[in-house]
């Protein structure tokens, strides 16, 4: 690990149980904590999503006989961990996924994690796991891949309907494809979005995966 123990929740047993099982805690001592905006690295506003970055003493110094992930990874002292984060009033940090997981359409920013909780409560989904797809115009599509349940049929239609009023227009799937499972990586549990035939991947090869048209 870069950082070993580097976030953990100071005082777990008078925390709220809401709040310690959706955040990831509070810097412990001797951590300086900050969330920036992926592309600028500039602090975000609290409330907003950025990328966890980290000094102090966990942090490592260097990768081992890798000059130039240290040099892109760490700058000035602080570790750029990757992670999408978000630090709440309480001091607690939300996190979101990974800083490759984010979906640029049309310059707007999308976390998948977000939208997945909001489509696998649409009617008739068992699982939902979203990735990105080129788009010649807008850079990336949305794509919600999707588990039925049972015998149910999904279509995009309904899941757009079904998310209007609930999330950002921008921020509705573009492309949906139907699976019967996902790649997963070892242990069966955690999906495999962009590893050596992961999500990503097999996404491009549907040929039956549904494409929004504009009416």
């Amino acid at each position: 690990s870069e950082v070993g123990p580097g976030l953990g929740i100071r005082c777990p047993y008078p925390t709220p149980l809401e709040i310690r099982e959706q955040h990831i805690g509070v810097p412990v001592e001797g951590v300086t904590v900050r969330v920036v905006d992926p592309e600028t690295r500039k602090e975000v506003p609290d409330g907003e999503i950025g990328e966890l970055t980290l000094a102090g003493w966990p942090v490592l110094k260097g990768y081992w006989k890798n000059e130039e992930e240290t040099r892109k990874q760490i700058v000035d002292g602080w570790l750029f961990m990757g992670d999408l984060v978000s630090r709440e009033k309480n001091g607690f940090f939300k996190i979101y996924g990974r800083n490759k997981d984010l979906i640029n359409r049309g310059g707007f920013k999308i976390y998948p994690s977000s939208l997945e909780s909001a489509i696998v409560e649409c009617p008739g989904v068992q699982e939902v796991c979203v990735v990105a797809t080129p788009n010649p115009v807008l850079g990336e599509s949305i794509c919600a891949c999707v588990i039925p349940k049972g015998e149910g049929v999904v279509s995009l239609a309904q899941i757009r309907e079904f998310l209007k009023g609930k999330v950002a227009p921008y921020k509705l799937p573009d492309e949906l494809c139907i699976m019967e499972d996902f790649p997963r990586l070892s242990g069966g549990m955690k999906v495999n979005k962009f590893g050596k035939g992961g999500l990503a991947e097999v996404v491009l090869q549907d040929e039956n995966r549904e494409f929004y048209r504009k009416q």
